[in-house]
């Protein structure tokens, strides 16, 4: 294969076609610039350049050997466009709107409008990319930690105290409590999975949990209050105590009145 570069000369435009075979063939005139370069086009020139480099910059296709090309060849508005145009990768628009300008610093404008959004568009980019490569360091570092959390608690012996851990939190979602207890009691049990199992506060949370769990939350028993056979087994089981007996006695009597009541509860100090 034959690779060519071709390096255009000047600009141009097409006055007559005369022949199309074996090539294609025309009569041209050249496309004159003012020598003179304006105020303005100066102007144009210096933003240019500048956005050039700044370009260069966030895109890595664009070698500093042409952003040097760029600075060594400021002769004139069009030579500068023409110079940025060609180390671009533009659209077919953009192509056609560059070359249909004719007039140096209309030619520029374009070419400034054109790296601006290119700069835009490159640093969107990079930006999508950081946040990506942010998020997927992030679930890196959480895999790396918990597989780190995973190697200690194995050498501390606490992998059997997880274990464990699910085995309560199953039964305290099977057993049945009040929705305010089972919230009460789920919440205990976030805070016993984090724990260690070195911790003091550990096997207080820990009973706590096997306590509530042990509560017969869904049986219900009818109630069979005969005061002789209350009294009667008060008297075998306690000695002494009368005056407690007596209070357990009256208080199964109101209830035997007054099913319904809600009275005080007992405490038995």
């Amino acid at each position: 294969t034959v690779q060519l570069i071709l390096q255009g000369l000047r600009r141009f435009q097409v006055t007559e076609w005369v022949a199309s075979d074996p090539c294609l063939r025309a009569r041209v005139r050249d496309a004159e610039e003012d020598a003179v370069i304006s105020l303005s086009a100066n102007v144009l020139i210096s933003n240019a350049v500048a956005l050039f480099e700044e370009l260069a910059g966030v895109d890595n296709s664009i070698s500093s050997e042409a952003v040097n090309l760029v600075r060594m060849n400021t002769d004139g508005a069009g030579q500068v466009a023409d110079q940025i145009a060609t180390r671009l990768v533009l659209r077919l628009e953009d192509k056609t709107e560059i070359l249909e300008a004719v007039e140096p610093e209309e030619r520029l404008r374009s070419v400034i409008r054109i790296l601006r959004r290119e700069i835009q568009v490159k640093k969107i980019g990079a930006d999508i990319q950081k946040q990506t490569q942010d998020e997927i360091g992030k679930a890196q570092r959480e895999y790396i930690l918990r597989q780190q959390m995973k190697t200690i608690k194995k050498e501390l012996g606490e992998s059997a105290s997880k274990e464990g851990g699910k085995d309560l939190r199953e039964r305290v979602e099977n057993a049945r409590m009040p929705e305010e207890v089972r919230k009460e009691a789920m919440a205990e049990m976030a805070r016993l999975e984090v724990m260690s199992p070195a911790s003091a506060e550990y096997g207080v949370i820990r009973t706590y949990l096997e306590t509530l769990v042990d509560l017969p939350w869904s049986t219900e028993s009818r109630d069979n209050i005969d005061l002789s056979e209350a009294a009667g087994i008060l008297n075998e089981d306690h000695y002494g105590l009368e005056k407690v007996k007596e209070r357990i006695v009256e208080f199964l009597a109101v209830r035997k009145m007054n099913a319904a009541l809600k009275g005080p509860i007992l405490c038995l100090a």
